[in-house]
């Protein structure tokens, strides 16, 4: 078996470890293997980001990322996972330049909008995050995360009615939006209504109660083998 066939054997086994949170240290092992064989392998080096991100292992989430960009550097979504990485090293000036990039190679990515947004929050331009957020939902009108985003932000800063009509935003794009109906349900509290409360709450129960999980960051963005070659996964 050549090296480049061996190289996806070894991704394919690392992508079977992956999703079995008992197996991380296997699936690290086998992505890194993966890795040695053939250096441009890109998804590998994706989901090694990941990995290490999840164990707080930032300086090697970073340089994963950091060849992603080599290796890929038109594609947006490499910035944004560097850009993430950066955030959480609390290097806001690098992140802001990542998701400048990525919105540099494309104009409406709504990911690097919502990113961007939320460091500009961070460094206090209140002004600013609300304006990306905007153009995230002019662009996207559908997409759930750049409302929920603009409502945790009203919520935070007490514009309660502004909180309120993005939260309902969320919930019309998914009923089933666990943080939405969180959130929504203490907004009620502090507003005094109790009974709009109390009927998000048990929707809430019902959904625990069935075991129902939002899918994760993490698990959303990881590469996953698909019958025509290699597909971000959905879940």
């Amino acid at each position: 078996m050549d090296q480049n066939n061996l190289a996806h054997k070894w991704f394919k086994k690392g992508c079977q470890c992956d999703r079995d949170p008992e197996k991380v240290r296997q699936a690290l092992a086998a992505f890194e293997q993966c890795v040695r064989l053939d250096r441009t392998f890109a998804p590998a080096y994706v989901n090694l980001g990941f990995i290490h991100l999840e164990r707080e292992e930032l300086e090697s989430a970073r340089d994963c990322f950091q060849k992603v960009i080599q290796l890929k550097p038109s594609d947006p979504e490499g910035y944004n996972n560097l850009g993430f990485v950066y955030e959480k090293m609390s290097l806001l000036g690098s992140a802001k330049q990542m998701y400048e990039q990525a919105l540099h190679l494309e104009a409406g990515n709504t990911e690097a909008l919502i990113n961007l947004a939320q460091v500009l929050e961070k460094e206090g331009d209140y002004h600013q995050a609300v304006a990306h957020y905007q153009q995230a939902i002019r662009l996207h009108p559908q997409a759930v995360a750049p409302h929920f985003c603009l409502a945790t932000l009203y919520d935070r800063h007490d514009m309660f009615d502004e909180a309120e009509k993005e939260y309902q935003e969320v919930l019309k794009g998914d009923p089933l939006h666990i943080k939405g109906l969180y959130n929504l349900g203490n907004l009620y509290i502090q507003l005094g209504q109790g009974g709009k409360a109390i009927e998000l709450f048990q929707r809430l129960l019902r959904l625990e109660s069935l075991g129902y999980e939002e899918v994760d960051r993490f698990t959303a963005r990881r590469y996953r083998p698909g019958n025509d070659g290699l597909s971000l996964a959905e879940a």
